[in-house]
């Protein structure tokens, strides 16, 4: 199912903003910096990574 994929991706968002917004808030810009680093490309691969294991296992039942 395409959701399965699809909810790596709004996690991986609502995660970053769960924990982005109260360190904007706090002005704390090291830790910011920091979360923002590890949320990016890190976090983006990994989502990739899981959704192309999830696609490819549905193909593969069908």
């Amino acid at each position: 199912m395409e959701f399965s994929a699809g909810a790596v991706f709004l996690v991986r968002y609502g995660l970053a903003i769960a924990i982005m917004v109260p360190l904007y808030l706090t002005e704390k810009v090291l830790a910011l910096g920091i979360a923002s680093t590890l949320l990016g490309a890190p976090a983006m691969g990994v989502c990739v990574y899981l959704s192309w294991r999830i696609l490819r296992t549905e193909t593969a039942h069908r």
